[in-house]
């Protein structure tokens, strides 16, 4: 059974190990080895250690028997993304071993429903052009594309795109 729980502040270095592999694994044949050779845990870690303590930032971590699977990041929105979308996706990761069980889209859902029921109207996800996985999954829970532009990411400029969530009721209402 999974759990979705909001993270300790202690699971920042936890956190760090699982992002990096999951960016290891999610980005392996279209992100610059140099640009993944450059993250570290303690880095990572250090990130992390920062959106724990953030109130303004809103986590939510998904479990399986205490290891972590799972994990969003949303917070209010910067205004270079989408105009009409008060809040921004920053992160969203599911274990590659644990996907098509559903994880990905219980956060997703319980996010929406948690940045609703803060006062938030709709969100916004940026996802690397070359990642196809990711822009299916976002397009199957309703997301639709906004725009292009340039992540930059350790001197690498990397093509991204930027989704919306205009319906976040209907999208919130799939939350178990």
């Amino acid at each position: 059974m999974i759990d979705y729980t909001i993270p300790h502040q202690s699971e920042a270095r936890t956190i760090a190990q699982f992002m990096l592999h999951s960016w290891r694994d999610a980005f392996a044949d279209f992100v610059p080895e140099e640009v993944l050779a450059k993250e570290t845990v303690d880095g990572i870690g250090a990130r992390w250690q920062q959106h724990l303590a953030n109130p303004e930032r809103n986590i939510l971590a998904a479990y399986d028997d205490q290891m972590l699977v799972g994990i969003i990041l949303y917070a209010k929105a910067k205004p270079r993304y989408v105009p009409q979308a008060d809040g921004h996706i920053t992160s969203l990761y599911v274990d590659q071993r644990v996907h098509g069980q559903g994880i990905g889209k219980q956060l997703l859902t319980r996010a929406a429903r948690e940045w609703l029921m803060c006062g938030g109207q709709s969100l916004s996800v940026g996802v690397l052009r070359d990642n196809l996985k990711a822009r299916a999954f976002y397009e199957a829970t309703g997301a639709t594309l906004h725009s292009e532009g340039v992540f930059r990411w350790h001197g690498y400029d990397l093509a991204e795109l930027i989704y919306h969530y205009a319906d976040l009721k209907s999208l919130a209402a799939n939350a178990g």
